[in-house]
């Protein structure tokens, strides 16, 4: 996955902090979108499978 950085992402945007910098929930959506997608490209398992 590839993502660029706008102002929409930072975190004065995005109402996390002050400053111009990437949000910290941005990033970690970022993540959980990129896990999803690797999960799903992945072995068939429900989330029930693992318990």
């Amino acid at each position: 996955m590839r993502h660029e950085v706008t102002d929409a992402d930072t975190a004065v945007r995005v109402g996390s902090g002050d400053v111009p910098v990437l949000a910290t929930p941005r990033l970690i959506a970022w993540m959980e979108a990129a896990t999803v997608r690797a999960a799903a490209s992945g072995p068939r398992r429900s989330a029930a499978w693992w318990r």
